[in-house]
């Protein structure tokens, strides 16, 4: 395999103690596919010979292509463990860490789907935060640390939900992780000069990285910049480059070349998201990245024209608008799945997951009874959907890559 590693230059600042974090403005919630964060189009580094090219963008595939038969696991449903939005998952120590960012709260279960606790401080005062932003766990102390961004300060919890301790902080931030040496913090709606900064965990000595791109506009879609699988991998506006970030250094690890898919420089000028958008829709352009994450076969991220899926072992890159539930695709006689929202289990190098309405599978179950008796599978999940009502917490389906 070619050698796609680019280091990218930092700078160095004065040690901070903490780290900042920040609002993440959903302004295209209801403009975009409900999918992910951040976009492509001209590279800022790399060359053109280290870069992965598009082999093909078809239509969908089904998920067992490149993942084994999912895992479902039913999340507990309680007075207090109502989740509104699940917008990224941690796991650790046979836990699931869930960040509900609609309700501001991170919940705790463990991998079972069993409710275990949530931390939930809304206020004004000490220890509480109007709102937040974004979460990471901290794998190594056994943390859970919170980015508030009303007020701008870093809020560390146990994994049994006792307060720690909180760092004020001078501005806020919109992305957060960790690799357990390093914090990383993607200042996407920050007034800075530069895009990332990378904190040393033990000293708080903070190096900033990416200059900051002169855009025009605001457009992103739902999802998260910076995600940690078997790499911690970031993704930001207009740039179609996927970094790696490593004990605090910044690599451009896979350049991407959408060859007639690569939206032109004039968006990164346009003002108007629903310019953007339609000329996209039209032109089939891709606009922004997101969620990449990666495993040992294979490199995986999202964008406005569907999944991405990049073979490491053929160097080949594959676009999708869709994904289909092999399984549901065959319950439902005439009628198919697309599931076109994954996210990364994160702190994981095989695993995503996907969300779905407990509403849905029972509809599913109610239009196939025959088919459900006669197979073993969707009897088990026919079980599942009788235990259920609509009001449920949703179901996780749980993908693992193959080998």
């Amino acid at each position: 395999m070619k050698n796609r590693n680019h280091k990218i230059n930092c700078s160095t600042t004065t040690p901070k103690s903490s780290i900042p974090c920040g609002i993440r403005e959903r302004i295209a919630s209801l403009l975009c596919l409900t999918f992910i964060l951040f976009t492509g189009c001209k590279n800022t580094t790399g060359n053109e010979s280290d870069t992965i090219t598009l082999t093909s963008y078809e239509k969908s595939f089904q998920d067992t292509t490149y993942f084994k038969s999912p895992q479902v696991i039913v999340l507990e449903t309680t007075d207090a463990s109502l989740l509104s939005e699940i917008s990224r998952i941690i796991t650790d120590d046979n836990l699931l860490f869930i960040f509900d960012h609609r309700l501001y709260q991170v919940f705790v279960f463990d991998i079972t789907g069993k409710f275990i606790h949530k931390i939930s401080r809304r206020g004004q005062g000490p220890r509480e935060y109007v709102q937040i932003c974004d979460f990471t766990v901290d794998t190594e102390n056994k943390q859970i640390i919170l980015s508030a961004d009303i007020p701008a300060k870093l809020m560390y919890f146990s994994y049994d939900g006792a307060f720690i301790k909180e760092d004020n902080l001078p501005s806020h931030y919109s992305g957060l992780t960790n690799d357990g040496a390093y914090m990383y913090v993607d200042h996407y709606m920050g007034k800075k000069t530069h895009q990332l900064s990378m904190i040393d965990m033990k000293t708080g000595i903070t190096k900033e990285g990416l200059e900051m791109r002169d855009i025009k506009n605001y457009l992103v879609l739902n999802g998260n910049s910076l995600n940690r699988s078997k790499d911690v991998l970031f993704v930001r506006r207009y740039d179609n480059t996927i970094y790696k970030l490593a004990n605090g250094d910044i690599t451009a690890k896979y350049p991407v070349d959408f060859k007639d898919h690569t939206c032109p420089e004039r968006f990164l000028n346009e003002t108007e998201a629903w310019t953007i958008i339609s000329d996209s829709d039209d032109d089939k352009y891709i606009y922004s990245m997101s969620n990449a994450f990666s495993s040992e076969n294979y490199m995986t991220f999202y964008t406005n024209l569907g999944i991405f899926m990049y073979d490491k072992h053929n160097e080949t890159l594959k676009g999708y608008e869709e994904m289909k539930n092999t399984h549901l695709m065959y319950v439902m006689q005439y009628y198919y799945l697309d599931l076109k929202y994954y996210l990364p289990l994160e702190n994981t190098e095989k695993m995503v997951f996907v969300i779905e309405d407990p509403s849905f599978i029972k509809r599913i179950v109610d239009r196939n009874s025959e088919k459900v008796k006669q197979d073993k599978d969707y009897k088990q999940l026919s079980e599942i959907a009788d235990k259920m009502t609509n009001d449920n917490n949703p179901l996780l389906f749980i993908y693992e890559f193959k080998d």
